[in-house]
């Protein structure tokens, strides 16, 4: 029996929120290739009505109250949200998603993690390959809204803030530092 977890890329949601209405789940099923529960799953998430889930210590994933009940995918973009709030900035979450015209296996696609103004926000505490592939390729095939990205890393000297800083990605914060300086300060910070 199968137990991992079901990987979604943004074209399969994008298809899912698409057809969700015009087709059956077991309809979906089959264009999908993916489990009716997983299906089931994934319509929960969209709508909002799956809670908050403990991922593990450190992550949560799930809709945050005082953040307008707005879904995130880890406590680290939730706390960045929150100070963005703290210092009056206005963002969205995950608003767009960045296809690679010509790729079909692999990473097809780059969703940054928030929209402040014009800027784009990454928010990585680890970066693996997929994640570096994404960043690499945004560069490649969007240069302009490359030069627009920032980022969010765990600390100084990790892999993930030389990988952007090597790639030319200015680094906004350093969420350790976030993390000192805020957490008595923010309400609700996870």
């Amino acid at each position: 029996m199968f137990r991992g977890k079901v990987k979604w890329s943004p074209v399969e949601t994008d298809y899912l929120k698409k057809h969700r209405d015009d087709m059956s789940i077991n309809q979906l099923t089959i264009a999908l290739a993916k489990s009716r529960n997983a299906i089931t799953r994934k319509l929960n998430e969209i709508d909002g009505k799956i809670t908050t889930v403990k991922r593990n210590k450190k992550s949560y994933i799930g809709k945050r109250k005082d953040l307008d009940g707005q879904f995130m995918r880890s406590r680290w973009e939730a706390n960045v949200a929150r100070w963005l709030n703290y210092k009056d900035r206005r963002w969205e979450y995950e608003p767009e998603v960045f296809f690679f015209d010509g790729i079909k296996h692999g990473t097809v696609s780059y969703l940054p993690d928030f929209k402040v103004g014009t800027l784009w926000l990454e928010v990585k505490g680890q970066l693996d390959p997929k994640g570096k592939t994404a960043v690499r390729r945004f560069k490649k095939f969007y240069p302009k809204e490359f030069k627009k990205l920032r980022a969010v890393v765990g600390r100084r000297g990790t892999q993930a803030d030389q990988f952007f800083i090597n790639i030319g990605v200015p680094i906004m914060a350093y969420y350790n530092e976030l993390d000192k300086k805020y957490k008595d300060t923010i309400p609700n910070w996870e």
